[in-house]
């Protein structure tokens, strides 16, 4: 039984962390040029990277989402009988991103296609949140004094760094590398 637990307590660390998301979200609305909502429309998503493909069908409002897509650079395309295929390309999908992506079709020939290029708005109308992926370029570039991680940090809209001294847990871990303190929306340390 002894060497039950001490094979357990060395195997669990193994343990995948559940709970970090490292993929995200494509959703949107399928409308007409009146914006009306065209139900059943196939809409299809495509990771132009590994050529992953998923597809489904608009809901009764138009709507469509797709959780759980890998993350890379998508094109989303949405197509309906009577209706002028629409494509959006070069849509960049981040850790836990919730990409929105509406598309309205015009009455046309099947033949006939509507392709935008672009990437999607700076701004999220759709909810509070706010966050920002610092990618692998902007983290070898950037003159780290000291490699403190804690100034990757204050690259991020909203954050500063805490009090002197300060750590999350009020506890000075080593003076040579600085605090690990930071402030996030003008919340206190202990709140990150």
């Amino acid at each position: 039984m002894r060497v039950f637990w001490c094979l357990l307590l060395l195997l669990l660390p193994c343990v995948p962390a559940f709970s970090q998301a490292v993929t995200g979200t494509i959703y949107g609305i399928v409308s007409d040029s009146t914006q009306a909502a065209i139900a059943g429309a196939k809409v299809t998503v495509v990771n132009t990277n590994t050529n992953y493909t998923r597809e489904m069908q608009t809901q009764g409002d138009g709507s469509f989402r797709f959780p759980s897509l890998p993350l890379g650079v998508y094109r989303v395309t949405a197509e309906q009988a009577g209706f002028n295929t629409f494509t959006q390309e070069g849509m960049t999908l981040q850790v836990d991103q919730q990409l929105r992506v509406d598309m309205t079709l015009r009455v046309g020939n099947v033949s006939e296609k509507l392709e935008v290029t672009g990437e999607a708005p700076l701004v999220n109308a759709t909810n509070a949140e706010t966050s920002e992926v610092i990618d692998r370029q902007r983290v070898e570039m950037l003159p780290l004094n000291g490699r403190n991680f804690v100034q990757l940090l204050q690259l991020t809209t909203g954050t500063t760094p805490g009090a002197t001294g300060d750590t999350q847990n009020n506890l000075v871990i080593n003076q040579f590398r600085g605090s690990t303190a930071f402030t996030a929306n003008g919340m206190p340390t202990r709140y990150n």
